[in-house]
């Protein structure tokens, strides 16, 4: 397996804005709504855990599935 070159990492990330580009408006606008669903929902257990309302690791744990779960 070849070791990872940066310019392995940029011809990747430009060939992922490049698909990106070309998706259609109406599936842009569907990711949009996925990637603000999961940062509230993160946000949201976030601000439990600093009100110290659910400090268990595991119900941190079951917040980033449902997070996941979105994508």
């Amino acid at each position: 397996m070849n070791p990872l070159t940066l310019q392995d990492i940029y011809r990747a990330k430009a060939e992922r804005r490049t698909r990106l580009a070309a998706l259609p408006f109406d599936e842009k606008v569907l990711i949009m709504e996925k990637l603000q669903t999961m940062g509230h929902t993160l946000r949201a257990a976030r601000a439990q855990l600093a009100k110290g309302e659910r400090g268990e690791m595991a119900e941190v744990a079951e917040v980033a599935e449902v997070a996941v779960d979105l994508m």
